[in-house]
């Protein structure tokens, strides 16, 4: 899903915006947290995202 989402961007000639960023980055660590990784650092879950 969020693999579409640089590709909607493109038309309008935005990047993905730094709030929905985040919310990805709050989702992952969430999913993280689920499986016992509770200290896990959103920002190294998303890093190798190319948006």
């Amino acid at each position: 899903m969020t693999e579409n989402l640089p590709a909607s961007c493109a038309p309008a000639g935005s990047e993905i915006e730094t709030v929905a960023r985040e919310a990805i980055a709050e989702d992952f660590w969430r999913v993280a947290s689920a499986y016992g990784f509770a200290d896990a650092d959103a920002e190294e879950l998303i890093a190798t995202r190319d948006w």
